[in-house]
């Protein structure tokens, strides 16, 4: 199984008869609330020409409104000369001159926006508005982001299961040996592990955490006839077989179970004309707890 190359991981395999004993420092589950602030600083861009930035425009503002380089300097903290080279390079990687200078009069000249100037300026503090905006809203979000920043790089994760999916851990079941975690992989859907209490201490997994839960395709049993079946697996997930993938010696199996989840398992030739499995047909994929694998990203 290959794992993120820029993130530690930590993978345990579930196993239900694990004899280890519990740890007697066990700490109490808890969540933790992180908020983190989003911000931006918006530039404009014109194929190789880059007319300025945030600074560089409220230089530009404060010139057209003052008319007077040495002003707006002042007022947006350059100095002269940088508010002057400033000024020099906008207009050069501009496709139209940004500013334009009158000389002589009373009051030996001034320095305002041209037309083009002043649509382009508006451009820059309309969108750096909508901008704004949509960084508030993001922040209002933001708590518990950086669990949404694991979730990314556990999708990008590439392991040898067949079966992989990402959740929360909703409930957290101890027991003298063996604990059982309860992770939801939808709104609907959840899947129960059986790993060692030894191993949940390890991995300090705690109710909220986001963690990947991996099944071998080997290990899901099909059933065609839930209700004359009984069975002892502690997941038993309902669907539809949605694709089947003969091979040389084996078919896999997909099945729909909805929610956008899907699971894989392999199936003997004999077995799927036994069963008379097609395209369509509701099965029942089981798997016992002890069966799955939970990993989290350190």
């Amino acid at each position: 199984m290959t794992l993120p190359s820029k993130e530690k991981s930590s993978l345990v395999k579930t196993n239900a008869n694990d004899s280890k004993p519990k740890h007697s420092d066990a700490k109490p589950l808890k969540t933790v609330s992180t908020i983190i602030h989003l911000s931006a600083s918006t530039a404009l861009q014109q194929g190789q020409m880059s007319p300025g930035r945030s600074k560089q425009w409220a230089l530009i503002k404060a010139v057209d409104s003052t008319g007077s380089i040495t002003q707006a300097a002042k007022s947006v903290g350059m100095s002269y000369k940088a508010a002057w080279d400033n000024i020099e390079k906008m207009n050069m990687q501009s496709v139209q001159p940004l500013l334009t200078r009158s000389k002589g009069g009373k009051g030996g000249g001034s320095t305002h926006l041209t037309p083009y100037g002043t649509k382009l300026l508006k451009r820059y503090e309309d969108l750096n508005h909508y901008v704004n905006r949509y960084l508030d809203l993001l922040n209002q979000y933001s708590t518990n982001l950086e669990t949404d920043i694991d979730l990314i790089h556990l999708l990008n994760m590439k392991t040898s299961a067949s079966n992989q999916f990402s959740g929360k851990i909703t409930l957290i079941k101890t027991g003298k040996v063996n604990d059982e975690i309860t992770v939801a992989i939808s709104s609907n859907t959840s899947i129960v592990a059986s790993v060692s209490s030894h191993s949940r201490l390890d991995m300090q997994l705690a109710l909220g955490d986001i963690v990947f839960v991996l099944i071998q395709a080997s290990a899901i049993i099909l059933i065609t006839d839930i209700k004359k079946s009984q069975l002892s697996a502690r997941n038993q997930m309902a669907g539809i077989i949605s694709v089947l993938k003969p091979g040389a010696v084996n078919v896999e199996v997909v099945i729909d179970c909805g929610d956008g989840q899907t699971l894989v398992t392999m199936v003997t030739d004999q077995s799927v004309a036994d069963m008379k499995l097609k395209k369509g047909v509701p099965v029942v994929a089981a798997f016992k707890a002890g069966h799955v694998m939970l990993g989290k990203l350190a």
